[in-house]
């Protein structure tokens, strides 16, 4: 672990919750913010101004070690060839942000690995992939006796099997999004129903959101804060599309909700999955979280997304 100083520990810390406020910031999450930010200062890029000001000279010799540790690639992606008997399926995926209000922000695009594994029965296990872990405790669901705890009375009938699709962990984990499908049968060939889980981008999940069946849209309450800018009132319309049993688009939107009435959408989330074959494309997720600290505290400073919640209506109708 690195010794930062008091200041710089408090200045990295500060960021990462200003950009997430409902995070919990661990010791190897800030040394790989500190590790991008050391990467952003050397390549001369522009910083919002509570990373710009955080001095990182003393820890050169640290960080170098720490880089070296992990085997970082000298570009953000890397390509890792899977071992013969690797038969697990591997995803790219494209998220596009696009923000409808307030005008004057262009869309941008995440891109991420996630991969799949069929959770366990009764017994929370781990999973090792070529590109990383999957833990649990990393999950609101390990296992299909807890999908069925939470959710056989609301389905047709009970789920048989659960894949797991989900950003993987390499020490730190970007967790903003993760899918759940269910089926009737472990031999089954489609699902039935699915759950979207959302996270934070320091790697908790927070909220699962049902979808009674595949064709169903979900329309549901936040209930957490994973920017500034969303409150945990602030209300979501989520669809998965499949092509076969693979994930093909998850798009979401985020709304307020004033006295009962819907607004319009203020921002739309389209994720587009494309299964990997051969070769699988990776990127470290400390780099996903650093850019995301960016990209939230640099939104943050134009000041015209409102981050108050004080005005919002829990419990009104969606």
């Amino acid at each position: 672990m690195i010794d930062f100083d008091d200041n710089t520990r408090g200045k990295l810390y500060g960021a990462m919750k200003a950009a997430f406020p409902d995070a919990k910031v661990t010791d190897p999450d800030l040394e790989a913010l500190a590790c991008c930010l050391r990467r952003s200062k050397a390549a001369g890029e522009t910083l919002p101004k509570e990373l710009k000001g955080v001095d990182l000279t003393a820890y050169e010799k640290d960080l170098s070690a720490y880089e070296s540790e992990l085997d970082l690639p000298p570009l953000e992606k890397s390509t890792v060839a899977r071992p013969s008997t690797d038969k697990g399926r591997y995803y790219w995926a494209h998220a596009t942000h696009t923000r409808e209000t307030p005008a004057g922000f262009s869309p941008f695009v995440g891109e991420l690995p996630m991969v799949r594994v069929t959770l366990p029965a009764q017994v929370p296990k781990s999973f090792s992939t070529c590109i990383g872990q999957v833990l649990p405790g990393d999950h609101l669901v390990d296992t299909v006796l807890e999908a069925n705890q939470k959710y056989a009375r609301f389905l047709s009938q009970p789920i048989g099997r659960l894949d797991l699709i989900t950003p993987p962990r390499q020490g730190v984990r970007f967790g903003a999004i993760s899918v759940l499908l269910g089926y009737a049968k472990a031999t089954d060939k489609t699902p039935f129903c699915y759950i979207l889980e959302a996270g934070t981008a320091t790697g908790q999940p927070k909220v699962l959101y049902l979808g009674k069946t595949i064709a169903s849209t979900i329309n549901a309450y936040s209930g957490y804060q994973p920017t500034p800018f969303a409150c945990p009132s602030h209300a979501y319309l989520g669809k998965l599309t499949l092509a076969g049993d693979d994930p093909k688009t998850l798009q979401v939107t985020s709304r307020e909700v004033d006295g009962g009435v819907s607004k319009p959408p203020y921002i739309d989330v389209t994720v587009d999955f494309q299964l990997q074959t051969g070769k699988v494309t990776t990127i470290w997720p400390g780099f996903l979280m650093a850019r995301a600290v960016s990209i939230v505290l640099f939104r943050r400073l134009k000041g015209t997304i409102s981050t108050d919640c004080t005005m919002s209506t829990p419990g009104a109708k969606a």
